[in-house]
C-alpha cells in the first residue's frame, strides 16, 4: 500500500472513531431500528460527497465479502475491502482529473517506445449466434503489423469476461512468439484497473485475472494502459471479424 492510500485509510478510520465517540451517536443511529436509507441520510448529513461515494464502495465490498463467505467459504479480511474501495475511489478521481490533452491523446493509437511492441485486444459479443469473439493485434514502434488474430468462442454473460479472454489469447500468442517487451492496451477500464491492482481481485472473473497476471510475469518488461475505443479500432474490427471465423485466423 502506498503512502497516500495508507494516509486516506487512516483518515477514514479516524472519522469512524470520531463518529463513534460523539455523545448522541446512539440517538443518531437509532440503535437497531435504523434502516439503510437512514444510514445514507446520516452519511450525507455528516460527510462530503467524497465520503458518500466511499460509503457505497465500502458497502458494496462488504456485501461482496458476505457473498464470498456464504457461497465459497472464502473469508476476505475487512482491511482488504477498505483497501479495494480506496483503490477504486483513487482511480475514479484520477480519471476525472485527467487533462483534456491527455484525454484527446488517448483517442488515437500511439506507437510504443523503441524496443517495445504494443498489444491491443478487444472482444465482441454476438448474441444472436450465442457466440463471442476476440481480436488481437501487435504492432512495433513504427506502426508496422507484427501479428494479428481473430478468434471465435462460446457466449459469455459479462462483457468484461470477453475482454479478459481477448487479453489472455493475446498474451499467450506473445509468449509463444517470444516477445520480451510489450505495452498492453485495452478500452476496458475495469480490466486495466484489475490488472494494475496489487490487491486480491473482488471480480467474478478472479481466475481469469490471476491467469492474466501470471502470463504477464513471462515478459522482461510490460506496461498496461487504457485507451479510448477510437484508439483500439483495429483490435475491435478484428474481434467483429471473428463472426466469419470457425476457430481462429492469424496474419
Amino acid at each position: 500500500m502506498d503512502t497516500d492510500t495508507r494516509s486516506k485509510q487512516q483518515q477514514s478510520w479516524g472519522k469512524l472513531e470520531h463518529y463513534r465517540s460523539e455523545e448522541n451517536v446512539e440517538n443518531a443511529l437509532g440503535d437497531a431500528d435504523m434502516d439503510f436509507l437512514d444510514v445514507i441520510t446520516f452519511v450525507l448529513d455528516r460527510g462530503t460527497n467524497s465520503d458518500f461515494t466511499m460509503f457505497f464502495l465500502i458497502t458494496w465490498g462488504l456485501c461482496f465479502r458476505c457473498n464470498k463467505m456464504q457461497m465459497e467459504k472464502n473469508l476476505i479480511q475487512p482491511s482488504q475491502v477498505i483497501n479495494h474501495a480506496l483503490s477504486l475511489h483513487k482511480s475514479f478521481n484520477d480519471l476525472r482529473s485527467s487533462s483534456t490533452q491527455i484525454a484527446k491523446r488517448m483517442c488515437y493509437w500511439e506507437p510504443p517506445p523503441r524496443g517495445f511492441l504494443k498489444l491491443n485486444v478487444d472482444g465482441a459479443m454476438f448474441l444472436n449466434l450465442r457466440k463471442a469473439g476476440v481480436g488481437v493485434v501487435v504492432r512495433d514502434n513504427k506502426g508496422k503489423l507484427v501479428m494479428a488474430a481473430s478468434k471465435m468462442g462460446n457466449e459469455v454473460d459479462d462483457p468484461t469476461t470477453i475482454e479478459l479472454m481477448a487479453l489472455l489469447r493475446g498474451l499467450q500468442l506473445c509468449v509463444h512468439l517470444g516477445f520480451s517487451k510489450i505495452v498492453v492496451e485495452s478500452d476496458c477500464m475495469l480490466m486495466v484497473q484489475e490488472l494494475k491492482d496489487d490487491q486480491d481481485s473482488f471480480s467474478t472473473n478472479v481466475n481469469l485475472i490471476k491467469e492474466a497476471k501470471s502470463l504477464l510475469q513471462h515478459f522482461q518488461e510490460v506496461e498496461i494502459q487504457h485507451v479510448h475505443c477510437m484508439g483500439n479500432e483495429v483490435a475491435h474490427r478484428l474481434a467483429c471479424y471473428s463472426w466469419n471465423v470457425d476457430n481462429i485466423s492469424m496474419w
